[in-house]
C-alpha cells in the first residue's frame, strides 16, 4: 500500500520552506527521487535534504545545469508557487488537492457498503465482542 500512499499525499506549496525537492509530492513529475538518483543530486552540488526554496529564485524554478542536462524534464516544471505563508500537507484525489485530515484520508480509501438489516441485532454497545463475532460470521453465512 506504500506505493499507493505516497502519491495521494501532496504538499501545497506556499514558501517551499518545508518540502523537500526530492522526497515529496510537489508537483506532478514529483517525487523527483524516482527518476533522480541520489548520485546525481550530490553531483550537482545538491543535498538530499534540500527544500523547493532552494531552487526557487526571482519567481521561476532554477536547476543546476548538471540536474537539467541530465534530466531535461525538470525545466518542464511548472507549479503554483505562493511565497507566502507555510506549505500545507494536502491529500490528492485525482487532480484535486483536500486539505490532509486523518478523517478525510479515511473516508477516500475505505470501501463503502449500505449497512444490512441485521446490524443492529450483531452490533451494539453492550455486545460481548466474541459473541457478536460468531453471530457476524453466521450472518455473513460463513461456518
Amino acid at each position: 500500500m506504500r506505493p499507493y500512499f505516497k502519491r495521494k499525499f501532496w504538499v501545497q506549496l506556499g514558501d517551499g520552506k518545508d518540502t523537500n525537492i526530492w522526497f515529496d509530492c510537489w508537483a506532478d513529475q514529483s517525487p523527483l527521487s524516482d527518476f533522480i538518483s541520489k548520485r546525481a543530486i550530490r553531483d550537482a552540488n545538491m543535498s538530499l535534504n534540500d527544500s523547493v526554496d532552494k531552487v526557487y529564485v526571482d519567481s521561476a524554478l532554477t536547476w543546476p545545469n548538471e540536474l537539467v542536462d541530465q534530466f531535461p524534464s525538470l525545466s518542464s516544471i511548472s507549479i503554483p508557487f505562493r511565497t507566502d505563508g507555510e506549505d500545507k500537507l494536502c491529500w490528492r484525489e485525482g487532480s484535486k488537492l483536500i486539505p490532509y485530515s486523518s478523517s478525510n484520508a479515511w473516508e477516500h480509501i475505505r470501501h463503502k457498503v449500505e449497512n444490512v438489516e441485521w446490524a443492529e441485532c450483531v452490533w451494539f454497545p453492550q455486545c460481548i465482542p466474541k459473541h457478536a463475532f460468531n453471530m457476524w460470521l453466521i450472518c455473513q453465512g460463513e461456518e
